[in-house]
């Protein structure tokens, strides 16, 4: 117990110095650009400083509803992929033939550079004149970013459920059936499920903001990713300070949306 206790007390001790080395670094680069008379990355504290204004400050409006807009495109396009794992997941776990048929999808949606995808779309989205679908675009981008990793999830669940349960189905009708995949077969492949929110939650933001940052235009509805594109043009003074600040604020909400997942998954393991 005590070298638990002793083992935990360490751990977040060095995540401290971890922080503190990592602010360190940032001083210090900032202080060396500045001293040469760039300032596009300022100093934590007047990142920070900046942080604050832009939430609560003149422009916090539109911060704050760039916020919604990117959880919005980033939550719909994640619900969608689990959705669409669920079923091919599931599906594919069961039957050989569904596997194969979905092995060439997810293998191309894993190795085609993410960044083509994007332009891509921005594209089709422009040849086709209808640019108010850019705000959509995000979403496009998040499911087939997140969709094979949940679909991983869900198939290697049910392919790895125990034998047992698998013969006990067998004889009692079937393995295939509704009742058998609903009841027994998905809430045994829940650890892995489980493993694969975790996993899929915060990048669906990151890839959010990304497409959002490679789409930015007049017809979009601002998102954290539009501001980060738009930031030069909308300090007056052409500079770049504001991109911390909104780099900081996508890290806070990345930890907002991944400490309850850490917290829900934590009791779970030790059951």
């Amino acid at each position: 117990m005590k070298d638990k206790k002793r083992t935990r007390n360490i751990v977040v001790v060095m995540t401290l110095l971890g922080f503190v080395f990592l602010i360190g670094i940032w001083y210090l680069i900032s202080g060396i650009l500045i001293s040469q008379g760039n300032y596009g990355l300022p100093y934590p504290h007047d990142t920070v400083a900046t942080l604050c204004y832009l939430l609560f400050g003149k422009p916090g409006k539109g911060t704050w509803g760039a916020i919604g807009w990117t959880l919005l495109r980033t939550f719909i396009g994640w619900a969608i992929s689990f959705v669409l794992a669920g079923i091919f997941g599931v599906l594919a776990g069961l039957f050989e033939s569904v596997k194969a048929f979905m092995k060439p999808l997810v293998a191309f949606q894993r190795t085609i550079p993410t960044v083509a995808v994007v332009l891509l779309l921005f594209s089709i989205i422009l040849g086709s004149g209808k640019h108010a679908w850019l705000n959509w675009a995000p979403i496009v981008l998040v499911i087939f970013v997140i969709f094979p990793l949940l679909y991983e999830s869900f198939r290697a669940g049910v392919t790895n459920v125990d034998p047992g349960i698998i013969n006990s189905l067998r004889i009692e009708g079937g393995v295939r059936k509704t009742n058998a995949i609903t009841k027994v077969l998905i809430p045994e492949a829940w650890p892995y499920v489980r493993s694969g929110i975790a996993q899929t939650l915060g990048l669906a933001l990151k890839t959010c903001i990304m497409s959002e940052v490679l789409t930015a235009s007049s017809a979009t509805k601002s998102g954290i990713g539009t501001l980060i594109a738009t930031a030069r043009v909308v300090d007056p003074d052409g500079g770049i300070a504001n991109i911390p600040a909104y780099a900081i604020l996508a890290l806070l909400l990345m930890i907002i949306i991944d400490i309850p997942i850490l917290i829900w998954k934590k009791p779970k393991e030790k059951n």
